[in-house]
């Protein structure tokens, strides 16, 4: 709520001026300045902040000019009857009445127009609210003017005036403890000032008709300060009213406090009424509201059945029939918040008060869907929650068995804290599955990874323990083990693959990568090629190797963007070379990930038109285990660089799936022996052996062969022996940045010289 305005605040300094003057007679207060002056102020500055407030807005506050209206007509009033008192012409009823007495339909408009919102399709319960408010405030209203109709009815003017206030008073009140009843708090505090203004507006009047009745009322005394309160109550409460209601809010506890309110004063009013002859209005009234009430009592109760069937419903899995994800997180809430510190703000857990979680993910679910449609899928899954209820209640731990969506699931196993007994309890989960599911035509076997935390060793809340469990889950799922225990270490190492692959990101964009290369010569020692490994040198870890980073770009799909920085910087360095004379190649490397993508044959292709190089410069290198994830994606790629012109190397050859076929079916012109051989040629016959008919086979197939891992003089003799076309390894140079390697080409055959002799 704001706060008040000056104009505000100028309206109750007068009205506290006013309440004074009346209050103590014998403050030396004339009657021209406490009644004259002001006892119209009083009027006059709420109906300046009404107008004030309805300007800023005038076609959404239109509540405010009507009651404003209302007010200018008690305004009239006032001052005509100040007038005729002044003169000592007061009679009753007279013109006054006229203004006073039309305040009241203003009142009641003013009052509907605010409410249209909440009017416009009510509730059943909203309505009944406001009916039996409505009235109970009748009944009451009436009883307390019973004794004065019976006093004054007549057929003259004077009785019709007298009762009319009274009469009018009924209206509003009734009129506003019905709106009370509707709207509660809905439009703010600045609402329930509105309506306890009308209300002692409304009860100001009754007191006057009694005193007209029974002709003790005097001008000046506190009774014309009520109008007064009542009137700034009204233009407070208008101006703070809330402009945007909750349309057709569900009405909470508190709204039956309106019925236990009518309930409570209709029963009272029976008892006081009067006899049925002499006013039976009164104890109608009364029957009716009660009769409200308890017809509001009992849909009460109706909404309170059906709104724990739809909590027990917004708990619960529609498919399996389990708890749901939402009635999981409520559980673990609850289960931290219970958890029975040892002592407030300890951070000791009560001994027997850990719990598990655990997540369970069934395997190969979307291949049942995919095969056999996702009626057999639900199925699958109904039945897999049967096991697993069958499991736990044989147990006989407490627990809440959730599923997550999809093949997810979750358990908690309230007694189950130590890591032993949330081990046996998800073994007995995996147990459950070991028989197969018998479906309509199908038999299916379930298998499941479940990953255990426990709490508190894992967890100190929801959050921690549903990713405690999740890691865990995620490590049976990539290890194969069917049970995993949540290891912080594990998930370490995981978060640091993420890192290294969020710093990969940035040093691609910031072309941090760089290329260094590892001479490839001739058996007669020629150098001939370079193959071009990629390096990085990060800012805070300093120097990683490939096999630090390449997991996470293979995992993040970074490799092609890892591919085409290499192809750019080497090709780039190969077109200077071969501009200067040197008749070189070199060979780059591709992941498995980019063999499956077509892309790697634009990405090629760019690099080569960019830097003018012919494609037979550019060597391939793929792996064996890289080929065989994908053959037939793989194929399609290869053929693609095969007819770009490029030249395709089988690398680490001998390690992987080795097939002739592939030397038979595949687009390659060369084979590099993994170092694993090469190695181990001058100690072990039997590697010399594989090495000679490897080097014999590749001959025969009309491919070159070149062996990698030559780190000393033995090994590049027996190689060059056995007829090996090229070899590589540190004995014959390191990678080194292109500079060095520059240098390297720069001495020409002196190298050579030195390593064959």
């Amino acid at each position: 709520m704001r706060a008040p305005g000056r104009l505000e605040a100028a309206m109750f300094a007068a009205l506290a001026a006013y309440l004074l003057a009346l209050g103590v007679p014998a403050l030396p207060v004339p009657d021209l300045v406490r009644d004259g002056v002001l006892g119209n102020l009083v009027l006059v500055l709420p109906i300046s902040v009404l107008v004030r407030y309805a300007a800023a807005r005038p076609t959404e506050r239109r509540w405010a000019l009507v009651l404003a209206v209302g007010l200018c007509l008690y305004l009239f009033g006032n001052v005509l009857y100040f007038g005729l008192h002044a003169s000592s012409s007061v009679q009753f009823p007279s013109p006054a009445d006229v203004g006073y007495l039309g305040t009241y339909p203003f009142l009641l408009v003013a009052l509907l127009v605010a409410l249209r919102e909440q009017l416009r399709g009510l509730r059943l319960n909203v309505a009944l609210d406001g009916l039996t408010g409505l009235v109970a405030g009748a009944a009451l209203t009436s009883w307390v003017i019973a004794p004065l109709i019976a006093r004054v009815w007549g057929d003259s003017l004077t009785a019709a005036a007298t009762l009319a206030y009274p009469v009018c008073s009924v209206v509003v009140v009734s009129a506003t403890l019905g709106a009370v009843g509707i709207v509660g708090r809905q439009r703010g505090p600045g609402f329930l000032a509105w309506a306890a203004g009308l209300v002692v507006f409304g009860a100001g009047d009754i007191v006057y008709a009694y005193q007209l009745a029974y002709g003790s009322y005097a001008y000046g005394t506190l009774l014309d300060g009520s109008w007064a309160v009542g009137v700034a109550m009204m233009a407070y409460g208008a101006c703070r009213l809330a402009d945007r209601p909750r349309a057709n809010a569900l009405p909470g506890t508190r709204s039956l406090l309106v019925v236990t309110v009518a309930s409570v004063t209709s029963v009272l009013v029976l008892a006081a009424a009067p006899t049925w002859h002499e006013n039976y209005v009164p104890s109608v009234l009364a029957l009716l509201a009660l009769a409200g009430c308890g017809l509001r009592f009992l849909l009460a109760f109706v909404q309170l059945r059906e709104m724990a069937a739809i909590r027990a419903q917004a708990l619960t899995d529609e498919l399996t029939g389990c708890a749901n994800r939402r009635a999981l997180y409520a559980e673990l809430d609850r289960m931290f918040e219970g958890a029975g510190r040892d002592a407030p703000g300890s951070g000791q857990w009560a001994v027997g008060n850990g719990f598990a979680l655990a997540l369970v993910d069934l395997d190969h679910f979307k291949e049942v869907n995919d095969s056999f449609g996702h009626a057999a899928g639900d199925d699958l899954l109904r039945a897999v929650v049967s096991r697993f209820s069958r499991a736990l209640e044989e147990l006989k731990t407490p627990h809440l068995l959730a599923r997550l969506g999809g093949d997810e699931f979750a358990v908690v196993l309230h007694d189950a804290g130590s890591r032993n007994a949330a081990l046996a309890c998800a073994s007995a989960l995996q147990e459950s599955l070991t028989e197969p599911v018998q479906l309509h035509d199908v038999v299916l076997h379930a298998q499941a990874s479940i990953g255990v935390a426990t709490a508190p060793l894992h967890a100190q809340n929801r959050a921690d323990m549903l990713f405690a469990a999740d890691a865990a889950m995620y490590a049976s799922k990539t290890s194969g083990e069917p049970v995993s225990f949540h290891s912080p270490e594990a998930v370490g190492d995981r978060r640091r693959r993420l890192e290294v692959a969020e710093d990969l990101f940035t040093a691609l964009d910031r072309r941090e990568l760089s290329v260094e290369y590892q001479p490839v010569v001739t058996g007669e020692g020629e150098l001939v090629a370079a193959e071009a490994l990629v390096r990085w040198d990060h800012p805070r870890r300093g120097r990683l190797s490939p096999a630090e980073f390449l997991p996470s770009a293979e995992r993040y799909r970074l490799t092609p963007a890892i591919a085409e920085r290499v192809l750019d910087v080497s090709l780039g360095d190969l077109a200077r070379w071969r501009a200067a004379g040197k008749d070189l190649t070199v060979a780059v490397n591709v992941s498995a990930s980019d063999l499956r993508d077509e892309g790697l044959v634009k990405i090629v292709a760019s690099a080569l038109l960019r830097h003018e190089v012919p494609p037979e410069a550019l060597t391939i290198e793929i792996t064996e285990t890289a080929m065989m994830r994908d053959p037939e994606q793989a194929m399609v790629v290869m053929r693609a660089l095969d007819d770009l012109g490029v030249r395709l190397a089988v690398d680490d050859y001998g390690t992987g799936y080795s097939s002739l076929e592939y030397l038979l079916t595949l687009p390659i012109s060369e084979i590099k022996l993994d170092r694993a051989f090469s190695k181990h040629v001058v100690t072990e016959l039997r590697a010399t052996a594989i090495v000679r008919s490897t080097i014999d086979l590749t001959h025969a197939l009309g491919l070159r062969m070149v062996a990698e891992g030559v780190e000393d003089e033995g090994t590049l003799f027996i190689l060059r022996e056995l007829g090996c076309d090229r070899v590589q390894g540190w004995y014959l140079g390191r990678p080194m940045a292109a500079s060095a390697f520059e240098t390297l080409l720069a001495r020409g055959g002196r190298q050579a010289d030195r390593l064959f002799g």
